[in-house]
């Protein structure tokens, strides 16, 4: 799918699986919005560089350098960078004044069947609530787009509410989400 662009869902798979006799089921996802890059603040956010020298994920890309100097990767058009911020006591209020409009997920008493490595910024909020902030990776989703995945605000907020609670973060004060959660 193009950038902004929602992929279909794959029903046909799923009455494939179902025919086959595969039980099937919906996870709690809670991915988090995507949001458009030109609209961050990047300079007064804390940069987090590519380690220098990088070393590539696959041995496809074992002739792949690094060119120190300017930052750029030969052959590839340059490195993508991901920079932290943090939510904070106005983030938490907004969690927290709208969490009952979060879904109610079936089994595990509302908890729901989902990932165990991304807890959303509720659970974080209940696990931690002593916390004054936690931590949010603005991860670039490539080279040739704008998109941005904010790590670490996991949940299925209304978009209203999520745009809301974006806002209260440092360097995306007039963030603009391309995708809702």
């Amino acid at each position: 799918a193009e950038a902004g662009e929602l992929e279909p869902p794959s029903i046909g798979l799923a009455l494939t699986l179902e025919r086959l006799g595969f039980p099937l089921g919906r996870m709690k996802t809670g991915t988090p919005p995507r949001l458009d890059g030109s609209t961050i603040d990047w300079d007064v956010l804390e940069k987090q560089e590519t380690e220098s020298p990088y070393m590539p994920f696959s041995f496809m890309n074992a002739d792949t350098r690094y060119d120190e100097t300017d930052g750029a990767q030969s052959g590839a058009g340059g490195l993508v960078h991901c920079a932290k911020t943090y939510t904070n006591e106005e983030t938490h209020k907004v969690v927290n004044e709208h969490k009952h409009l979060l879904p109610d997920y079936d089994g595990l008493d509302g908890a729901g069947n989902g990932p165990r490595y991304c807890p959303s910024i509720v659970k974080k909020l209940e696990r931690f609530p002593d916390r004054p902030g936690h931590m949010v990776w603005l991860e670039p989703e490539g080279l040739s787009t704008d998109l941005v995945y904010p790590n670490g605000l996991s949940g299925p907020f209304p978009i209203e509410i999520q745009q809301k609670l974006l806002r209260t973060i440092k360097g995306l004060e007039k963030v603009e989400i391309v995708r809702p959660g």
